[in-house]
């Protein structure tokens, strides 16, 4: 017996009750399950709706309760609203950065204000001491009988000056002074002068013109030492050390250097009248006195007056030249090897105003 063919049975009708499906989640129905999609709703994938939360998804976000998986907390999340609560946390939260950075800053600005104020206090009282001790110990003091405060250049200038006018003396005589005496000055050093004259002239005045070198050396002493430090002020206590070569007794150069030293030392000025007189053992001694750079004193001036009518010779226009000869014929004692560097130590300086005294 044949069996009939299998045909497919024709599946039963689904049944389009709702309350025949099996359902997950909430009671409300989206447009696709009513139009009969199946839609898989899973609390694990997607949260428990709440009908008590009336905001959009858009603005809802979900808080979940430790308690229990599917028992979530819904709460307001307006974005605008929590964007400014942050802002306004952030803004005071900046204020009080603001504040304590300026408190920090000030008390600092303070602090600092007080240093600068005690430094500078300090360095102001320094300055007063060290202004006082100088003013003490090297004051800038007039001339005899002048009340005007110069410093000690002008005021040698000005004396000069004075002197010059008094006597008539050449612009180039009293410039070959100022210009030595200030070198001595500013170096520290030393140098010598010869102021020349002709005791045969007959109408020369022997008596001005050594009231002229000694009023020159007085000066340059009191410029060379300043002034009396005891009291502030000229008061002619510093005056140059005055010699006469033919009143000079002493038996070598190292006597005379030890006679003197102290002398010229506190006066600044050694002035030696008719060096052509001077005797020849003791004439070394100015090789020493009278060397620039290695003086036996700082800061000195050795004045020299000569004769030149003692000369043997008469003198042409080389006035230096003529000038060694004479003393190399005067202090024949003294070694060849020697008497080259001597005189040239002595003879540096020659004002020759013997004319202007006639």
């Amino acid at each position: 017996m044949s069996k009939a063919p299998w045909r497919p049975q024709a599946r039963a009708p689904i049944s389009s009750s709702r309350s025949e499906m099996v359902r997950y989640g909430a009671d409300s129905y989206s447009s696709a399950e009513e139009s009969g999609d199946d839609e898989v709703d899973n609390i694990q994938s997607k949260p428990l709706r709440d009908p008590n939360c009336s905001v959009s998804p858009s603005q809802t976000k979900w808080q979940r309760d430790t308690s229990s998986l599917a028992n979530y907390e819904c709460y307001s999340t307006d974005t605008s609203e929590l964007t400014l609560n942050e802002s306004v946390n952030e803004s005071f939260h900046r204020s009080q950065s603001l504040e304590r950075l300026y408190q920090h800053n000030h008390t600092n600005k303070g602090k600092d204000s007080s240093a600068t104020i005690l430094c500078l206090s300090l360095i102001t009282i320094i300055v007063g001491v060290l202004a006082a001790i100088y003013i003490t110990m090297f004051p800038t003091l007039p001339y005899e009988n002048s009340d005007l405060a110069v410093t000690e250049h002008t005021l040698f200038s000005d004396n000069l000056l004075s002197i010059k006018k008094k006597y008539e003396i050449s612009d180039d005589s009293i410039l070959q002074v100022e210009s030595g005496v200030r070198t001595i000055f500013d170096k520290n050093i030393t140098g010598s002068f010869t102021f020349v004259y002709n005791s045969e002239s007959k109408h020369f005045n022997l008596n001005n013109f050594e009231n002229f070198v000694n009023e020159a050396a007085l000066v340059t002493a009191r410029y060379l030492r300043n002034t009396d430090s005891s009291n502030g002020k000229n008061t002619g206590a510093i005056r140059h050390t005055v010699l006469t070569g033919s009143d000079i007794a002493l038996k070598n150069h190292g006597e005379f250097m030890n006679k003197y030293r102290k002398n010229v030392e506190q006066t600044g000025v050694m002035l030696v009248k008719d060096l052509e007189m001077v005797p020849s053992d003791v004439a070394m001694a100015f090789h020493y006195y009278c060397d620039e750079y290695n003086p036996l004193v700082k800061k000195s001036a050795i004045f020299f007056t000569m004769d030149l009518g003692k000369c043997s010779s008469d003198y042409g226009k080389k006035m230096h030249a003529f000038i060694e000869n004479c003393l190399k014929q005067k202090w024949s004692s003294v070694s060849p090897e020697k008497i080259t560097p001597l005189l040239t130590r002595v003879v540096t300086e020659v004002i020759d105003i013997y004319s202007i005294f006639q």
